[in-house]
């Protein structure tokens, strides 16, 4: 279990190192997509306690339905729109880490004697 825990650390530096900024504003993008979900649900149940209360009543529609409606569009419309920045920053952020990773390859290469690549042994 060390030895995972150690690697992620190892792999999150590496990550780090390759597109600091990429990954900075991967965070709270992340972090957006998890929170716009729950804050969507929450808007559906107040509409939803909106509109049987409005019926319960016999009145019409309510301004705070309206208000509701607004909300919920505006929040799924962040959300969708988030999802796509977020979806663009990985694979800005992918593209960065793989070009990382064959410069650290091909520094390493570099480094072997030519003998190592003579003999599959």
């Amino acid at each position: 279990m060390k030895n995972k825990i150690r690697y992620f650390k190892e792999s999150i530096k590496l990550v780090w190192r390759s597109a600091p900024g990429w990954t900075a504003t991967n965070i709270p993008n992340s972090a957006l997509r998890s929170i716009l979900p729950l804050i969507l649900i929450w808007l559906i149940k107040e509409l939803i306690d909106g509109i049987t209360a409005a019926a319960s009543e016999g009145s019409g529609i309510q301004n705070n339905i309206l208000w509701n409606i607004i909300a919920i569009v505006t929040v799924w419309f962040t959300d969708e729109v988030v999802s796509d920045l977020s979806n663009l920053v990985r694979k800005k952020q992918a593209m960065k880490l793989e070009a990382y990773m064959y410069n650290l390859l091909h520094s390493k290469a570099i480094k072997l004697d030519l003998i190592n690549f003579e003999h599959p042994e």
